[in-house]
């Protein structure tokens, strides 16, 4: 039986519901609200421990409150932190990185400095990954509704968070894919083509790919697909790069391994400005990882500079390297850098990406970090500084484990998740570790996803 209560809003979660209590003390969650406001709702789930509701009526608003620009705001589920004002959202995920920290991490008297922003926090995504799906007999791209298969059509809405030929692009693709009538695959027999289309787009040169994944069946007319495509480029010949991606996967698993040009180039070509040293030029790859907000990443690539403080004799070990980003702008700065990466194609992006740039003090290996990094340590390796930089998951314990066993006397630690970053925090410092620095970046406006940059000192024994 529904349930309508009066509720005031006393928190927020980093998806961007909010966070009420009951008199008993059960958790509830109420997205499109913010705390301090008076809210009526209507209980749609209770668990024992929590439940959820839904926004009936604002009785009292707070003044951070805005109006969403997009207009399927509410449905999509991309971005959650839009009816919230940006200053606002800033000032909530530096408290929240702090809060962490602090309760999660038990880390205390620490100060974390106030969260970097953007000016314009829009058109900042440069890749967009879109599903394909047949309607009333017309292929569309858009969006999984967030934590449901409910599908939303990207077009007529742009994305306001995504870089406009990005969307420009998705329109001319979703034109093609219905004049060559490619069949979208199949979950449920297996069976089809599309499977997603993931277009990435590199902002200082221009440079656009786009990556068609497919499951294994033989697409005939795949080259008249991709000529049509290069012909029909609506963004002044940056469309450099129209890759087949091959997966077999039975999951949603994105990308496969396999890559097969159709047109153009394998890679497109970023660039990177530091602050500290020359512009870097980088290539990139279908499955290799590169953040997705070009301007913040140089700020924060700015900021791990600085927190690196190097004097040119150091050994430097940047672990989760990727394509060389960070690796490569401290090498000019320092004797010398090793990085660690799992992913084939990053490595060899790093590796050419060290050679087109000049740099010749640094090497890369590829492999899983903690084995990598445990021969390294048996080696007799002992490096000055350590970045890491890893997924959203955190480091292994076996890797930390072995970073303390080598004594690393500084390291930098880049987390996109304030509650594996207080996890990770925890052990350093409790091995000896103490946290010196700490400085959220707002890689992900509108969202409540935030970077936070962290520089740490092992203490005299």
């Amino acid at each position: 039986m529904k349930q309508d209560l009066i509720l005031d809003v006393t928190g927020l979660t980093h998806q961007g519901e909010g966070i009420a209590r009951l008199p008993d003390g059960l958790v509830i969650f109420i997205p499109g609200v913010i705390p301090g406001e008076k809210v009526l709702v209507q209980i749609v789930q209770r668990q024992k421990k929590f439940a959820r509701a839904n926004l009936l009526k604002i009785l009292e608003q707070v003044a951070e409150r805005t109006q969403p620009a997009c207009p399927i705001y509410n449905n999509c589920g991309g971005c959650s932190w839009q009816h919230l004002d940006y200053n606002a959202q800033l000032r909530y995920k530096t408290r929240r990185v702090q809060d962490s920290l602090v309760r999660l991490g038990k880390i205390q008297h620490i100060n974390v400095l106030a969260t970097l922003g953007m000016e314009q926090p829009w058109s900042y995504r440069n890749k967009l990954h879109l599903q394909a799906q047949e309607i009333n007999g017309q292929i569309k791209l858009g969006y999984f509704e967030q934590g449901s298969h409910c599908f939303i059509p990207l077009l007529p809405h742009n994305c306001l968070l995504v870089d406009q030929e990005l969307n420009q692009t998705a329109q001319l693709v979703e034109n093609l894919l219905n004049k060559y009538q490619i069949p979208v695959f199949d979950w449920k027999h297996k069976r089809g083509i599309i499977r997603h289309i993931v277009l990435r787009k590199a902002i200082a040169t221009g440079e656009i790919m786009v990556v068609i994944v497919t499951g294994s069946g033989k697409w005939i007319n795949q080259d008249d697909f991709a000529q049509d495509l290069k012909n029909r480029d609506l963004t002044k010949n940056r469309l450099v790069s129209i890759i087949r991606n091959i997966n077999t996967a039975s999951n949603r698993v994105v990308l496969g391994d396999k890559n097969i040009i159709l047109s153009g180039k394998a890679t497109i070509t970023e660039r990177l400005e530091t602050g500290q040293s020359a512009e870097l030029a980088f290539d990139i790859s279908p499955n290799a990882f590169l953040q997705i907000n070009h301007l913040q990443t140089q700020v924060l690539y700015r900021k791990v500079i600085q927190f690196a403080g190097l004097t040119g004799r150091e050994k430097v070990l940047d672990i989760y390297c990727g394509i060389g980003t960070i690796a490569l702008s401290l090498a000019a700065l320092a004797a010398a850098v090793i990085g660690l990466e799992i992913v084939p194609q990053a490595v060899a992006n790093a590796k050419s990406n060290a050679q087109r740039n000049g740099i010749t003090n640094a090497e890369f290996y590829q492999g899983e970090a903690g084995r990598l990094l445990l021969l390294l340590c048996r080696e007799g390796y002992q490096p000055d500084l350590v970045v890491l930089d890893p997924p959203r998951r955190g480091c292994a314990p076996e890797l930390l484990k072995v970073l303390v066993q080598m004594a690393v006397p500084r390291i930098i630690y880049i987390s996109c998740d304030p509650g594996t970053l207080a996890r990770d925090l925890s052990y350093l410092c409790s091995n000896g570790y103490q946290v010196r620095e700490v400085q959220p970046v707002d890689m992900f406006p509108h969202s409540g996803h935030v970077e936070t940059v962290v520089r740490l000192q092992r203490q005299n024994p």
